[in-house]
Order: structure tokens, then sequence, then C-alpha cells
């Protein structure tokens, strides 16, 4: 099999990434645009990561799904636009997808059955116009897009069909207007402010009633309501603890949250990125009982001879690691609550908090990306049983 190759396979189950699994003679495939239980011709794009399978897209459907539908946006398509992975399914599928992924990959990396665990959230809007942040980079021409799957490649749009309005009337406005660096669209207290991968401009935002300062160019739940399903379900599972650890803390949402409802009389709160530690520091004002901390949560849990009765920790995607995670596993004492953005990385940390005698009471996950196989997920461990 060589890139280029067209072949015709019956599609499997869904897969970690936004694929389906398909076997062509005993080749496996991962197949963007298609859905489980399809008859679909595939072309080959290129070689999945340690070369014993291939990527492929599906370039036509023989037979389809009864959850296929068409796809609202023009960019949805083979060798388009890569924001998007399943726009051609509906919106509740796209949900049962993403537990069946979570399920899997809690199975197969944290070996723990996790189905009856699992409650799952949808957001509003669920499925189209919830992206309040977009980021767009120029083409050789200069005009903004975003990148094809896997690519650098940029595909010059004028319109997005998962962001807000507000942001889809910016970009048309500036269609046709050229651009030396990347741009960031972010809504700010119902207007659009545009900025640059390297602004230092910071924005605020209200949070349960909480005003929140934050970079209009760092890290923000992008859903419209995302953030505040994800601090409402932290809160909801933490009863009164003592001391409480925020790792990867960001601007300090969850601690200042925490403290704000009297359910932690403690906090360190510890973020690597400086311009989001002082923002959290600007968040903490007045609060004597909170404390920002600019450290690399690894670095940190592996130095620390505090014990913490509550641990609340939101990693990027490659999760805590093992080293890290087996540290945290005598850091705390009572609760952890992990906050995952990638169910692979959730699980492989999971295995190492069970096997150091940790208990996963509690798993909800979070359409918080509709349209993308992203999803967030909020897991409980407790000490005890």
């Amino acid at each position: 099999m060589k890139i280029g190759d067209e072949v015709t396979v019956r599609t499997e189950a869904v897969a970690h990434g936004g694929f389906v699994v398909a076997r062509s003679n005993g080749i496996v495939l991962f197949v963007r645009l298609a859905l489980p239980d399809e008859l679909v011709k595939v072309k080959i794009i290129k070689s999945a990561p340690g070369g014993r399978a291939w990527v492929g897209e599906a370039i036509e459907i023989l037979e389809a799904s009864p959850y296929r539908i068409t796809p609202r946006c023009e960019y949805f398509k083979a060798s388009g636009c890569g924001g998007c992975d399943f726009q051609h399914s509906t919106i509740d599928y796209q949900l049962e997808m993403k537990k069946f992924v979570l399920i899997e990959q809690m199975q197969r990396l944290a070996k723990l059955e996790v189905g009856e665990l699992i409650q799952t959230h949808q957001l509003s809007p669920k499925d189209f116009n919830w992206r309040s942040k977009v980021r767009l980079a120029p083409n050789d021409a200069g005009f903004l897009g975003y990148r094809k799957f896997r690519s650098h490649e940029i595909i010059n749009i004028e319109n997005c069909p998962i962001a807000i309005e507000p942001i889809n009337q910016k970009i048309k406005q500036l269609s046709q207007e050229k651009f030396r660096k990347e741009q960031i669209f972010v809504l700010q207290n119902q207007l659009i402010k545009q900025v640059n991968e390297k602004s230092d401009t910071q924005v605020s935002t209200t949070l349960l009633g909480v005003e929140f300062t934050h970079m209009a160019s760092g890290f923000w739940q992008s859903h419209l309501q995302a953030a505040e399903k994800l601090a409402s379900l932290v809160l909801a599972k933490v009863e009164f603890q003592a001391r409480a650890l925020d790792l990867y803390a960001g601007v300090g949402v969850f601690g200042r949250l925490l403290i704000e409802q009297q359910k932690i009389s403690k906090l360190d709160s510890v973020e690597l990125d400086k311009a989001a530690t002082k923002c959290a520091i600007r968040n903490f004002r007045g609060l004597a009982n909170a404390r920002a901390i600019s450290d690399r949560a690894e670095r940190f849990l592996l130095n620390t001879d505090q014990k913490y009765d509550l641990v609340i920790l939101d990693p990027p995607r490659k999760g805590l690691g093992e080293a890290a995670a087996q540290r945290l596993a005598k850091v705390a004492t009572s609760q952890i609550i992990y906050v995952a953005c990638d169910p692979a990385s959730l699980a492989r940390d999971s295995r190492v908090l069970i096997t150091a005698g940790w208990h996963l009471s509690q798993l909800d996950l979070v359409d918080a990306f509709p349209q993308t196989h992203h999803l967030e997920t909020v897991a409980v461990f407790s000490s005890e049983e």
C-alpha cells in the first residue's frame, strides 16, 4: 500500500482522534470523514505513526450510516479544513462516539470498566456557532484561514460554522485583507477583540458571578458555556477541604471559585506560564489564603513536602506522566479531581493512581467541542472506596 492508493472497505468502530477503523487485506486503516459500519472508498493520504497502519480519507460513500448527514461547512471535505472531524454525523451520535472512545481508552489503557460510571453533558449551542475564540493563520498570499488536516497548508475561509456569528462577521470583513502573523479573534463583553499571536492584551470574563482576567492569546475554554459547565462540575464534587492544590491552574479559575464558595480554606495555585500566573495574582487580589506559583506542575509535585486534602489538575493533552502521577498519589490525601482534554492521557494517568490505591468514583464527559473529536472529562478519585 502507498500514498494515493484507493481501496473500498467496510468501516468498523470509531477510534481516538476522529477516525474510524477499517481493514484492507489485513492492513489497518484509520479513516477520516467516515462513520462506523459504512462501505466507503478510501484514498490513502499518509502512513500512521509507527508505520504499521495507514491514514486515509473517505472520498465516496457507497453504503451510508443512518447517522450520516450533509455537512454544513463547504470546507469540510477530503483535502479540506482539518478543524472539524464529525460534521457528517448527527450531533447526538457524535456524543455516543466520544463516549465509546472514552470507554475504550479507559478499558485498554487503565484496565477500568467505566461505561456505567459516565455521565454525559451537552452544552448550548450543542452543534454550531459555539466557538468564542478562533485562531486564523495567513497563507502564502497573506489571506487568513485554517490549516488542512495535519498540514501547514492554509485554506482561506470566509465563514466558520462552529464560530459565533460576531466572529464570522469579522472574518468576512477581513477576507480581502492581508496579514503576516496569525490572528486571534476572541469575544470580550459582546464585542470581538482582534489580536496577533504574540499579543500581551488582557481581557476579562465573568464566570459564575466572578470576574476573571486572562490573556487574549492565552488559554480559555472556547465554547461559550464550557468554562461555566466545567467549573460548576468541579465545584459540585468538592466537599470542604482544608488545603487545596490546583495544578496547571491557568489564571486560577477553579481555586478562586472554590474559595468564593468557602469549599477550601487554603490554596496553592501552580502554573508554568508567567503571563497566566500574573493574571492569577490579579484574580487572587484580596485573598490572603491563596498564592499563585509560577512553576512546572510536574516539578512542583516532585519537590513539594506539603500534603494536600484536595488536588485539582487540568493538564495539557499529554497528561501528567507516570513519575508525576506517582508523586500526585502521595501528595494528595483525600480527593483528586482531574479535568482532562485527552482520554488516552487520562487513562494512562488513571492506571498509575489506581495502582497506588486511589479509586475512580465519578466520571463526567462534556461535549465542549461539537463537530470535532475533542472532549473534556472530569474524573474524581477518592482515597477510599
